[in-house]
């Protein structure tokens, strides 16, 4: 007998008790569903194009890690057109996800390829300029965040970023309950209540999501020395970590 579906919106669905995933129902829908999940989701794609323009020349190689449909590369590569050349390698464990992205980004004029793969298990990266890890960390476990921020500093060249955002706890409580009640308001813009509860319900053993100052801490322990905050909206915040 089959499970009764929990809809999520965006035609997004999943059997009850069944923990979130990115799989081909999503990938589909990823587009519409993270406009309308993540406050300010496109303006903060032209924030990261618009910074990468300080670290980009000629031949640079760009690592979008969780990738998913490529919109950040999309917009890096269309900021950036009048440099010749520059290297994007995009990577994501959806073989779908990973599908959109070469369709989005065949018609720009930079190199792109393409890696499923799950990050965890990517021993090292080839040298680059900028790497981006764009809604990534809060589906990662702390000892798992800490490996791949080590892995990203000892490839990162010289004057090169991280360009992170993340989904973070509040500091402290009184503010955390604040600003999870103006982001629940955000999103019934876009959904039912049901449709929000069935997606909390799905994400609770699969996102670990950590506060500023612990974030703050894993730069430190990853060997990153210096780190901004170009955004923030309540519990979202954008780092640009120098190497």
């Amino acid at each position: 007998m089959k499970k009764e579906k929990n809809s999520f919106g965006n035609n997004i669905s999943f059997a009850q008790g069944e923990t979130w995933r990115f799989n081909n129902e999503v990938a589909k829908n990823f587009d519409q569903h993270v406009v309308s999940s993540i406050p300010h989701y496109n303006a903060i794609q032209k924030y990261i194009a618009n910074i990468s323009e300080w670290f980009l020349t000629e031949n640079s190689t760009i690592y979008d890690i969780g990738c998913s449909t490529s919109n950040t590369s999309y917009e890096i590569s269309k900021k950036n057109e009048k440099i010749k050349k520059l290297n994007f390698l995009c990577i994501d464990s959806s073989k779908q996800m990973l599908e959109i992205s070469k369709k989005k980004l065949k018609l720009l004029k930079h190199n792109y390829k393409f890696l499923k793969k799950d990050i965890n298990k990517i021993k090292t990266f080839n040298k680059h300029d900028l790497c981006l890890c764009v809604l990534l960390l809060p589906f990662l476990k702390n000892q798992k965040k800490l490996a791949l921020l080590k892995k990203i500093q000892k490839s990162l060249n010289s004057g090169g970023a991280l360009l992170i955002v993340d989904k973070i706890h509040s500091d402290l409580s009184i503010s955390e309950n604040i600003f999870n009640q103006i982001y629940h308001d955000f999103k019934l813009n876009f959904f039912s209540k049901t449709q929000i509860w069935n997606k909390a319900k799905s994400l609770r053993s699969s996102m670990k999501l950590n506060t500023n100052s612990q974030n703050l801490e894993l730069f430190k322990k990853s060997g990153f020395k210096r780190y901004e905050v170009f955004f923030r909206w309540f519990n979202f915040c954008g780092y640009i970590v120098f190497k």
